[in-house]
């Protein structure tokens, strides 16, 4: 078995190119390349250089316009993903809306929070939150 994939492996067409400094690994990394099919730098490669992906701005909705979304998808006739681009969220967020529905409902018939809110929070004691909104 050795010499069948030690004589593909020497007449590979970039055995001579890759010239790794021990002639031995250079055999051993054009077997792998030709038996399993995988690709494998070796140290005379140069490194190649990573871009990451730009995130915009993070956008965060208030209670008012979170209800409006969910009155625009209760009516239906509309696709949700034509509501998100309509209100310039991903669908990942609407689907987060539409998901915490209960929540925001339920803020907005015990008016709990004012609509231009954009977080839920409450204090830890919720009477002192009460006499605050009074």
């Amino acid at each position: 078995m050795q010499g069948p994939a030690h004589a593909v492996a020497c007449s590979a067409p970039d055995h001579e190119a890759a010239a790794p400094a021990v002639p031995v690994l250079g055999l051993i990394v054009d077997l792998v390349k030709v038996v399993c099919g995988l690709s494998i730098s070796t140290c005379d490669e140069a490194p190649r250089a990573f871009t990451m992906a730009t995130r915009g701005p993070y956008q965060t909705l208030d209670l008012a316009t979170k209800v409006k979304i969910l009155k625009g998808v209760e009516q239906g006739g509309t696709a949700k993903q034509d509501i998100a681009q309509k209100y310039g969220i991903k669908p990942n967020t609407l689907s987060n809306i539409l998901k915490n529905k209960r929540s925001v409902l339920d803020a907005l018939e015990n008016d709990q929070f004012k609509m231009s809110r954009k977080r839920m929070r409450t204090g830890a004691p919720p009477e002192v939150e009460q006499v605050l909104l009074i």
